[in-house]
C-alpha cells in the first residue's frame, strides 16, 4: 500500500482532497501524514518518508518548489504531485523541470485527481520492478560518450547499438527498459559534463528528460526521447567545440565557453590572445566556418533559449546578464536565428513542454 502525504496551508482543502477519491479501495493508498506548510512537511518526511507527496505550491515558510527540491535531494519521496492555481502556471512548469511527476490545477476535479494518482501509482510500480538492473551496457555507453566528445560520424550507429543493447539486457521488458534508459541517459550526461561544464548552460534539463523517459507509455516514445537528448549533446559540442581547429581558435573557444556571460567583443578576445582583430577574425572563420560574431551570437541566443524554457527571467534581465544593453536588439537577434520572438517562443514551449 502506497503512503501519501497531503500538504496545503488550508485545512479545509486537505479535508476536501481526502473526500474526493476512495484512497483505499480505488487506489490502494493510505494517507499517512498531513502538513500545513513546507517546513512542517519536510520535518515529518525526514522521520517517515512516503511514496507520494501531494503539495500546494504557495505556502508559508517553505513553498512547494523549495519542498520539492529538498525532497528530491534527500530521497524522501518517490513521486511529487503539485497543486497549482492558474496564476501559478510558471511555478508549476518549473516544478516539472525540477522533477515533479505532474501538477493539478485548483479547484481539483475528482476524475482528474484520480487519473493523476493512478498514473503515479503505475510510475511507482515501474520503479519497484526495475531497481538497479545489472550494467551490461557499459561498453556501448562509453562508445556513445566518445562519439559525443569527439564529434565522430559513427554517432548514430553507436546510439542505435546502445538502444538495442539496453532493450536486450532487460529481456525486452518495457518497464525495466525505461528505467535503464533514464539511468543511462544520466550517466552519459554526467560523463559529458565532466569534460565540458558549459554544455549544461545550453542543453535541456536532464532531470526533465529522464522523467519523460520513465513516464513514456511505449518503447517507441521512450527510445525517441532518449535518442533526441543524445543528439542534442552531440550537436551542441560539435557546434561550439569541434574536435579539429587551430590552437588559436581552440584558445578563443575555450575562453568564450568558460565566460559565456562576459562581454565577448572581438576587441576583448584579441587582446587576451595577443593577436590583431583582423588576424583572429580570419583565422577563426577559416577554422569554424562562420565568423566570430556569428559564433558568439549563436551561443548567447542558445543560452537565451534555455533561460526562457527554465526560468521566470524576463528579457530585460536576460539581456543584462548577457551584456546586451538593449533587450529589444537581443530579441531581434533571437528571432533571426529561431524565427520566433522570445515571447512567442516561450508561449510555444509553454504549450508543448509545460
Amino acid at each position: 500500500m502506497n503512503q501519501v502525504m497531503l500538504v496545503d496551508d488550508y485545512e479545509i482543502f486537505r479535508k476536501q482532497l481526502k473526500k474526493q477519491v476512495d484512497w483505499n479501495n480505488q487506489l490502494d493508498f493510505i494517507i499517512s501524514g498531513e502538513a500545513d506548510n513546507g517546513w512542517e512537511a519536510l520535518m515529518a518526511l525526514r522521520q517517515n518518508p512516503v511514496d507520494i507527496l501531494v503539495t500546494d505550491i504557495k505556502m508559508p515558510r517553505l513553498n512547494g518548489l523549495e519542498l520539492l527540491e529538498r525532497v528530491q535531494n534527500e530521497g524522501l519521496c518517490k513521486c511529487v504531485i503539485l497543486l497549482s492555481e492558474y496564476a501559478d502556471f510558471e511555478y508549476a512548469r518549473k516544478g516539472l523541470v525540477l522533477g515533479a511527476f505532474d501538477y493539478i490545477v485548483k479547484p481539483v476535479e475528482n476524475q482528474s485527481f484520480l487519473n493523476v494518482l493512478s498514473r503515479a501509482a503505475d510510475y511507482i510500480t515501474k520503479l519497484s520492478k526495475a531497481k538497479k538492473p545489472e550494467d551490461k551496457t557499459a561498453y556501448e555507453r562509453i562508445a556513445v560518450v566518445n562519439c559525443i566528445l569527439n564529434g565522430t560520424d559513427n554517432f548514430e550507429n553507436a546510439v542505435s547499438h546502445l538502444v538495442r543493447k539496453c532493450d536486450e539486457s532487460v529481456k525486452h521488458d518495457f518497464i525495466k527498459n525505461g528505467v535503464l534508459l533514464a539511468e543511462t541517459e544520466r550517466k552519459i550526461y554526467q560523463a559529458v559534463i565532466e569534460k565540458n561544464e558549459w554544455v549544461a548552460l545550453l542543453v535541456s534539463d536532464v532531470d526533465f528528460i529522464c522523467n519523460k523517459i520513465i513516464q513514456s507509455d511505449n518503447n517507441y516514445t521512450t527510445a525517441a526521447v532518449f535518442e533526441e537528448f543524445l543528439r542534442e549533446l552531440y550537436t551542441t559540442i560539435k557546434t561550439y567545440h569541434p574536435s579539429r581547429m587551430s590552437a588559436l581558435s581552440e584558445m578563443v573557444v575555450d575562453y568564450i565557453l568558460a565566460h559565456p556571460f562576459d562581454k565577448l567583443t572581438l576587441t576583448v578576445i584579441s587582446e587576451k590572445c595577443f593577436v590583431s582583430k583582423a588576424y583572429l577574425s580570419h583565422s577563426f572563420k577559416t577554422d569554424m566556418g562562420r565568423s566570430y560574431v556569428e559564433y558568439v551570437v549563436g551561443l548567447k541566443m542558445q543560452i537565451v533559449k534555455k533561460q526562457l524554457q527554465e526560468t521566470n527571467m524576463n528579457m530585460s534581465e536576460i539581456a543584462e546578464k548577457l551584456h546586451y544593453e538593449d533587450y529589444k536588439y537581443m530579441g531581434r537577434l533571437f528571432k533571426n536565428i529561431y524565427g520566433l520572438t522570445p515571447s512567442d517562443y516561450k508561449k510555444m514551449r509553454g504549450m508543448v513542454h509545460p
